[in-house]
């Protein structure tokens, strides 16, 4: 199964792209796609330990981490909004 992933914002700096395509042999949780996520994208975790939270949204909602995301699902990282 493919699920799409969106970088946006500064991530897409780190991880030098706005999107890719992550294979898996069945439905995965979305723990799953956020650990192959940073797995491959060791930065993120440099990123989180200096405190910058990253969101994963599923479709652009948040979801618990046992949501199993589905076939055309998109999953997006987001640092932290902030603005006036």
């Amino acid at each position: 199964m493919k699920i799409r992933v969106l970088f946006f914002s500064v991530l897409r700096d780190y991880v030098k792209l706005r999107e890719m395509v992550l294979e898996f042999n069945d439905s995965p949780l979305l723990a799953d796609v956020i650990s192959k996520v940073y797995a491959l994208f060791p930065e993120l975790n440099e990123l989180e330990r200096r405190g910058i939270k990253i969101y994963a949204l599923v479709n652009g909602e948040a979801k618990p981490m046992n949501y199993i995301v589905k076939p055309g699902d998109e999953v997006a990282f987001i640092p932290p909004v902030s603005g006036g």
